[in-house]
């Protein structure tokens, strides 16, 4: 018996459809296929899923009892052909690109390795630190670089997408990122938790903003009108 599902796929049980209308809103028999393993002592294939719903865990069952069809007989009023069925979930909220806001930022930048955070004002506007094994980064005006600077690069200008975003929205950063590539801009990134922060060289900035307007963003100006 051929095997009709992919690892990632979401399937739900028949016994789905005799759910009641306020669990039917919920995962309860949704399971989603993590893939074949064989039996080590019988080699009998065995469908590997976990439920959406409960506590999780894994599940294990004959690949061919998984694949089989409903006992219409004991289950007359089932529509469902299969014992599992694939479903369709809705993606992730995506935005439209005329919905967004793109604030420019009146900010000249430094991009900055630093030995240590002393002479760090982080209470600062625009002032975003990174820390890992092997470096210590710092973005600031210009005007803030310290002393302690071990290398640098200046000359960058900023804007972020105006209001909040919801960490459910997927794709806003690649678009971006992309129209700037296609126009061979070049282009250094900051997210925080309300929203994402672009950086380009200030000689490109200006020509970064006229392709994000033609791609369908709404600009805000000084005046704070969107064009």
């Amino acid at each position: 018996m051929e095997n009709r599902f992919r690892p990632g796929d979401i399937v739900q049980h028949f016994k789905r459809e005799m759910l009641d209308a306020d669990e039917r809103g919920t995962d309860k028999y949704l399971y989603e296929i993590v893939g074949v393993a064989t039996h080590s002592e019988t080699r009998e294939p065995m469908m590997v899923y976990r439920p959406l719903y409960d506590d999780g865990g894994m599940y294990v069952r004959p690949l061919e009892m998984f694949l089989s069809e409903v006992d219409h007989v004991k289950y007359p009023d089932v529509k469902q052909k299969y014992r599992f069925e694939k479903v369709t979930v809705a993606p992730p909220e995506t935005v439209n690109d005329a919905s967004i806001v793109i604030e420019p930022l009146n900010a000249e930048l430094s991009v900055c390795k630093v030995t240590d955070c002393s002479q760090i004002d982080i209470s600062r506007p625009f002032c975003f630190t990174g820390s890992t094994d092997e470096e210590l980064s710092l973005v600031c005006p210009t005007e803030m670089v310290p002393e302690n600077t071990t290398d640098r690069d200046d000359g960058w200008r900023a804007f972020r997408i105006a209001g909040t975003l919801d960490f459910s929205l997927i794709g806003i950063l690649s678009k971006i990122s992309e129209i700037l590539a296609s126009n061979e801009i070049g282009i250094f990134a900051v997210s925080t938790f309300n929203t994402d922060y672009i950086l380009t060289k200030e000689s490109q900035f200006e020509k970064a903003l006229t392709a994000l307007r033609n791609a369908g963003y709404k600009i805000m100006d000084n005046a704070g009108i969107r064009s």
